[in-house]
């Protein structure tokens, strides 16, 4: 799907995914206003009725190697499920990524305001309800697609899924829907490519609550599920773990002891405020915390500890810093200091996976 300001982006992609016979859905209106919701209509309406499933993809996303093979195998796991195969580094599903990422699940559940529309594969019979949903009321004029698919879904009893890891990676160019002042808004744990051998599982994270560091404010925060199929609410990390019988204190104190850790502060912290990395350290600390409470698809303890969580994992880790930091600083300080972020976020995780959670009284 692209506009005709970007037809020679989406030609360019086709050109070198000629296996995938890709067609080109452009913008119907391209004069009006934009909204994306017009194009991602038609995107869908373009589903061959003999097909089982319809791939849609954005003209700005790179795809990893062996693409069509990855989604083939994930399509006939998961047949009836309605899969995205990206989440946005900063975003809330970004959470649910990193700790399915630490669990080994290959899918971690939409949680957040939207389901991302980067990449997603939708069963035909789905995607010919959407286009009727789209075309009969369902859209609001001006509202982002990724929202209003999400309230499609939500009124189908459909739990969207993203893939872990991701197979799509967005690309850096202006955006035409007006997205340009977000900044730089990468993969959440985009791996190409894939180890070889790679096996896809079945398993479908499910948590009570997700550690997640606020890319808005540099903030520690959990996510937690209120109401099935509904947004998942806000809490503060600090408030979340007084009800645990803890603090983000005691969790940080041993961490700010950790020989490695406090090296990694003191070299990072004249570019990059001490506060902030804390926050990223707790994020990674408590992130490894809860994944080990859940425990492993493999069942009992990660296999590659204490060296990380294999590609996968590592790559979640690797992320959650840039993907918050960039609201703050610019991208070449942190790309200065992205083997040390990559460090600490690492670190402070493998020292979560050996912190037990406080005994209730």
């Amino acid at each position: 799907m692209t506009h005709p300001a970007r037809a020679d982006v989406a030609a360019a992609l086709c050109e070198r995914h000629s296996e995938l016979n890709l067609r080109i859905v452009m913008d119907p209106e391209p004069d009006q206003p934009p909204w994306v919701v017009r194009t991602f209509r038609e995107g869908w309406r373009a589903a061959d009725r003999l097909a089982s499933h319809h791939l849609l993809l954005q003209d700005d996303v790179l795809l990893c190697e062996d693409f069509a093979l990855h989604v083939d195998r994930v399509v006939r796991l998961m047949p009836h499920a309605a899969i995205s195969l990206f989440a946005d580094w900063s975003a809330r599903n970004s959470a649910t990524v990193r700790l399915a990422a630490l669990t080994g699940a290959s899918w971690a559940p939409v949680i957040g305001r939207f389901a991302p529309t980067q990449g997603m594969v939708l069963p035909t019979d789905v995607a010919r309800s959407l286009v009727d949903y789209l075309s009969n009321g369902g859209a609001v004029p001006g509202e982002p697609e990724d929202i209003t698919v999400l309230r499609f879904f939500r009124s189908c009893g459909i739990q969207p899924v993203i893939m872990v890891p991701n197979i799509i990676e967005h690309r850096e160019m202006p955006s035409i829907a007006g997205n340009s002042d977000l900044g730089l808004r990468q993969s959440a744990c985009f791996l190409d490519p894939l180890p070889r051998g790679h096996e896809w599982n079945k398993e479908v994270l499910r948590t009570p609550v997700v550690p997640y560091l606020r890319w808005d404010t540099g903030e520690a925060y959990c996510l937690e599920e209120k109401k099935a199929g509904e947004p998942w609410n806000f809490l503060e990390a600090r408030t979340w773990l007084a009800q645990q019988g803890t603090t983000a204190e005691a969790l940080l104190a041993p961490l700010l002891r950790d020989r490695h850790v406090s090296q990694l502060l003191n070299s990072m912290s004249p570019d990059i405020e001490p506060r902030l990395l804390q926050e990223i350290s707790l994020v990674s600390h408590m992130t490894a915390m809860v994944a080990e409470e859940l425990g492993s698809v493999s069942g009992g303890e990660f296999r590659a500890r204490p060296k990380g969580w294999g590609p996968t994992g590592d790559q979640a880790l690797d992320s959650l810093a840039p993907g918050t930091l960039r609201s703050f600083l610019d991208m070449s300080i942190i790309d200065q200091h992205r083997a040390s972020l990559r460090s600490l976020a690492q670190r402070s995780a493998m020292l979560g996976s050996r912190t037990a959670w406080p005994t209730p009284a």
